[in-house]
């Protein structure tokens, strides 16, 4: 909870009360929040090794665009394009 706090003072989650429960959840509205979630996405990208992986593939480093990339969450979208 402590932690929950912090991160709603950051402006990454927003708080709600639902039937005298507390609940957190991430505040897609926020800069913050959207900045913290493309950096982890694109770090993810890198740990995992696909850039590495494509760029030796096809010599050229790939350009990545997708809705993750917005900090949005849409699975099923992601182009990667090498140039």
């Amino acid at each position: 909870i402590r932690y929950c706090k912090e991160l709603e003072q950051e402006g990454i989650l927003k708080k709600e009360e639902l039937a005298g429960v507390t609940a957190y959840s991430a505040d897609r509205a926020s800069r913050q929040y959207v900045m913290e979630k493309r950096l982890f996405n694109l770090k993810s990208l890198f740990v995992s090794g696909l850039v590495d992986h494509l760029a030796h593939e096809y010599s050229n480093p790939p350009v990545l665009c997708s809705a993750r990339m917005h900090g949005e969450r849409m699975l099923r979208t992601v182009t990667l394009t090498c140039t």
